[in-house]
């Protein structure tokens, strides 16, 4: 592929709109093709919905980070999601860790029994944390 653009004839099990910034419609289209065709094959691995909660952030007002990879300006690079499924957390982040995302967030507090953030970051950088703990994120490799 040498546009980097999604096909979205390609994509089995998601539309571009799940991943519109929810106050610009169409937004979806920016999204990275590395970051919806994991995700998609996830959704193949796991037999299993997957309910996509935030992902491409135009202009930075869903209070993620300046350098968040939401963020259109740095490539729509991220998104946020949870399985469902009778799988559980381990065997959930098990299968996510399988698609070679360089950043992936675990989280506890989305009231679901575990949540996910995956971004597309250089695989050199790789990060990997788990919710926020006092406000901060417990990072547990790299930063």
């Amino acid at each position: 592929m040498t546009d980097h653009k999604v096909d979205w004839s390609k994509v089995r099990h998601f539309t571009q709109d799940e991943f519109d910034d929810p106050l610009y419609p169409g937004s979806g289209k920016l999204m990275n093709y590395k970051v919806v065709y994991g995700l998609d094959n996830l959704r193949e691995m796991t037999q299993s919905p997957i309910i996509v909660t935030a992902s491409v952030d135009v202009y930075g007002e869903h209070g993620h980070s300046g350098n968040s990879y939401h963020l259109a300006r740095n490539k729509c690079r991220a998104v946020d999601f949870y399985i469902k499924s009778s799988l559980t957390p381990r065997e959930q982040y098990a299968q996510v860790e399988k698609l070679g995302f360089g950043g992936i967030g675990v989280y506890y507090c989305w009231g679901v029994p575990i949540a996910f953030h995956v971004d597309d970051r250089p695989y050199i950088k790789i990060q990997r944390w788990v919710s926020r703990i006092k406000g901060e994120y417990e990072y547990l490799l790299g930063r």
